[in-house]
Formats: C-alpha cells, structure tokens, sequence
C-alpha cells in the first residue's frame, strides 16, 4: 500500500511541473507574439 501511495504521489508532482512549465511555455510564446506584432 505504501508503495501506490509513493507513486501517486510522485504522479501528482509530475502533473504539478508539467503544467508548470506549460504555463511558462504559454507566457514565452505570447511574450514573443506580441513583440512580433
């Protein structure tokens, strides 16, 4: 049982900083489109 609790866990940080640097990622591409506008 620990052992999935573990994994969920470190699952639930994997999204955490993905959608992390989608966000960033997000800000980059529209920081950049309004400069080329």
């Amino acid at each position: 049982m620990p052992i999935f609790i573990s994994l969920l866990i470190g699952l639930l940080l994997f999204i955490q900083s993905f959608s992390l640097s989608m966000l960033s990622f997000e800000k980059y591409i529209f920081s950049d489109f309004n400069v080329s506008a």
